[in-house]
């Protein structure tokens, strides 16, 4: 008789995840047409369409087409820019001319898009150079009176982006959609470094052991599963500064079986749920967190 194949705790995080976020992806798309308020079901049906484009992406330009589509049902004018070492890229539009589209910005120069991502929130900006820098009002026209909104699109460990916005009718909405967009995304990667022979995105040293990198892969994946999980939770425990008392199930559970299956190595849980949960801010986690293992 064979002996069962040993469980994978890699695979069944990344399973449970994949689980997690069609889940908080529902949630969303259910949440957000009441948000958005939608008057008919054609509407309705749309953007649900545009939010399975972004579910079931097989490219960074399908992704980028179902974002923008999604967020022009509520903004007159949108455009979405990715980061790449330090720079904004523009990678697509709706209403505005492609042509005209600016190079590489640096994100030090564009003080607004640097503000939405250093805080990780919707940023109100005016159309200027000042605020968008000089490449970038003149791409979308340098205006003393409009304002615009700049929403990033948050992972768990960076922002890969900016949603770029012009007459808003529903911010919330458009917080809503980017949230559902980072999530699409994550899954996406997470699912990638789960596969066999993929790389994860856990950097480690050069003289880590074999086991070190193992359980930092494993603290990796196992907040992004609580991250993908516990979504509405975390969301008010980073701004109510009590994180651990929002997931604490979550979390508790995370670091048991780290502390089992990794004894003796460093709290590398600790580090990825600071990092990650946290956003390196660990005062967000609350007084009532556990201390790192010693």
């Amino acid at each position: 008789m064979k002996n069962a194949p040993s469980p994978d705790p890699i695979s069944d995080a990344v399973s449970a995840a994949e689980r997690a976020v069609s889940r908080t992806l529902r949630e969303l798309g259910s949440t957000i047409r009441e948000v958005a308020g939608q008057q008919n079901e054609k509407a309705a049906a749309e953007l649900n369409r545009h939010f399975t484009r972004m579910r079931r992406f097989e490219s960074d330009r399908e992704w980028c087409e179902a974002l923008l589509d999604s967020a022009c049902q509520f903004c007159r004018r949108a455009a979405f820019f990715s980061i790449r070492k330090g720079q904004l890229w523009y990678q697509g539009s709706r209403g505005m001319s492609a042509a005209a589209a600016p190079e590489p910005v640096e994100l030090a120069n564009a003080s607004a898009f640097a503000n939405a991502v250093s805080k990780r929130a919707v940023t109100r900006a005016s159309r200027t150079a000042g605020d968008l820098s000089n490449a970038m009002a003149a791409f979308t026209g340098e205006s003393e009176e409009s304002r615009a909104d700049l929403v990033p699109v948050s992972l768990t460990d960076r922002v890969p982006g900016v949603l770029y916005t012009e007459g808003a009718g529903n911010v919330a909405a458009l917080e809503m959609i980017a949230s559902f967009a980072a999530l699409s995304l994550e899954c996406h990667l997470l699912l990638e470094e789960g596969a066999a022979g993929r790389r994860a995105r856990v950097r480690t040293a050069a003289s880590s052991t074999p086991r070190d990198a193992a359980a930092q892969r494993f603290a990796r994946v196992a907040v992004a599963r609580i991250v993908l999980d516990e979504f509405d939770a975390l969301r008010r425990g980073r701004l109510e500064r009590s994180i651990y008392s929002k997931c604490a199930s979550s979390i508790d559970a995370a670091r048991e079986t780290y502390s089992r299956e990794h004894h003796g190595l460093p709290d590398y849980m600790h580090e990825e749920i600071v990092r990650t949960l946290a956003n390196n801010q660990p005062e967000l986690l609350g007084a009532n967190y556990p201390l790192a293992r010693s």
